[in-house]
């Protein structure tokens, strides 16, 4: 393992446990979630309100085109 992974790896680490104690030291009451599970060909979307459906789908769109092109550009 190299010198540049662990530092990668650490940083990593150290950037979670950060975002981690932001997000507990917020004093926002509402958490909104969602999530998108894919049978087959058939997403089924499951959000807390419409703006977090509409986020979800949009990412959802986003990632599918990146895989998309990402096979194809793998075959060339």
């Amino acid at each position: 393992m190299s010198l540049l992974e662990l530092a990668v790896g650490g940083s990593l680490i150290v950037l979670g446990l950060l975002l981690v104690f932001l997000s507990l030291s917020s004093l926002r009451g509402e958490v909104r979630g969602g999530g998108v599970i894919l049978i087959g060909p058939f997403p089924i979307i499951i959000g807390g309100s419409r703006a977090v459906i509409a986020l979800l789908i949009a990412f959802f769109l986003i990632a599918l085109l990146v895989l998309a092109f990402g096979f194809l550009g793998a075959g060339s």
